[in-house]
């Protein structure tokens, strides 16, 4: 997929004048996961039949609406707000209001939580239904939707919602067929789009976003799937919920908080970072951004706000880490470029230029209680 990444640069993303469509990079992504044998005998595309919803296994299980919203704040609402690299709260005296929902959150997240391995469930039942889904095609279904939602003017609110969605469906289904993640994507950011925003795309303007490759009755139908596999649970706290409740409570500066929130999007295209919680690594991107600029965090305000010790949040910042010095090099039209160059904007406060670490600092290894500048307390 060949992206302009000027116009990426300037949080524009023309996804109709790609010289290469979806599809056609799809197909090269078929065969060179094929040739490296990750994906088996590669077979021909599904006939395009159109999707009917019993083709989607899972669905009208005890569907109910979801829950109420008590970890929202109507003061936080995404309408009309400026991305999370903008705000700037003062120095926290703890809010409890805001404890109160972060506690909230942690509780939904623990119910809602996608499966970390959910690819298994998607194996082709059959060798005329085509290879299986690989993490390389889950980034590749990612960082599309990344483009749509740039090209959309969708918050981040909508994508991040949009991606937990994709992936409790996908761990809820089985045998998703590889023609139709893309389906499946968009049917999930029309469904976050509802949800999160004041006017959400039509459902022909994402049908032709598509190149053809499915129809407006395909959406509709991929979207009533979606809904009735999660029992119309849509609210949930996602990755950028963690960092708007993190970024009030801790009074984050605007820098530290808009490299946060860069580098939770690049996990988002990572398959492996589901084996870590939304809030584990919302709760170590704040450590780490706060770190590149040498703002260690109040340890009171810490141990307050995250269920997680300073050394359990070691993997998590190291696997961002290697997140951000794969992004910093990435080759132009890949899709942590994508992201890299969404976040070079001065909306972002220009994140995406932010020099990686070589390593993390050596202070933490040897006393993880460093990110938050003082000693270890007196009880573990």
């Amino acid at each position: 997929m060949q992206i302009d990444t000027a116009a990426h640069q300037k949080a524009s993303c023309q996804i109709k004048s790609l010289e290469v469509p979806f599809s056609e990079s799809w197909n090269s992504l078929h065969q060179s996961e094929t040739a490296s044998g990750s994906l088996g005998p590669l077979l021909a595309s599904s006939d395009g039949s159109s999707l009917t919803i019993a083709a989607w296994g899972g669905l009208g299980v005890d569907g109910h609406p979801g829950a109420g919203t008590s970890w929202r704040d109507s003061s936080i609402s995404p309408m009309s707000r400026p991305p999370l690299g903008l705000e700037q709260h003062p120095a926290p005296s703890i809010d409890q209001d805001i404890i109160g929902m972060l506690s909230v959150a942690y509780q939904q997240e623990a119910e809602l939580r996608p499966d970390a391995e959910y690819l298994h469930r998607h194996s082709p039942t059959s060798a005329r239904h085509g290879p299986r889904l690989s993490a390389g095609m889950r980034r590749m279904g990612l960082g599309w939707m990344v483009e749509v939602a740039l090209d959309q003017g969708l918050t981040q609110e909508a994508l991040s919602l949009a991606v937990s969605l994709l992936d409790r469906y996908m761990s809820a289904a089985q045998n998703i067929p590889v023609a139709k993640f893309q389906l499946v994507c968009t049917a999930c950011l029309l469904i976050a789009a509802k949800h999160e925003e004041e006017v959400h795309p039509a459902v022909s303007e994402l049908t032709g976003l598509s190149d053809g490759s499915f129809s407006e009755a395909d959406l509709r139908c991929a979207e009533l799937a979606v809904l009735q596999t999660l029992s119309y649970r849509v609210n949930c706290p996602t990755l950028y919920t963690f960092l708007l409740l993190l970024n009030r409570a801790l009074g984050l500066n605007p820098r530290s908080s808009a490299l946060a929130c860069y580098l939770t999007e690049l996990s988002m295209l990572e398959y492996g970072m589901l084996a870590f919680a939304p809030s584990h690594v919302a709760c170590s991107a704040v450590a780490l951004a706060n770190l590149y600029f040498n703002e260690p965090l109040p340890m009171s305000a810490m141990l307050a706000t995250m269920p997680y010790t300073p050394a359990s949040l070691l993997p998590g910042m190291q696997a961002l880490l290697h997140l951000h010095q794969a992004a910093h090099g990435a080759p132009a039209g890949t899709e942590a470029a994508v992201v890299r160059d969404k976040f070079r904007a001065y909306e972002w406060q220009g994140a995406g230029t932010v020099h990686p670490f070589q390593s993390l600092p050596g202070s933490l290894t040897a006393g993880p209680w460093a990110l938050m500048g003082a000693g270890p307390p007196g009880k573990s």
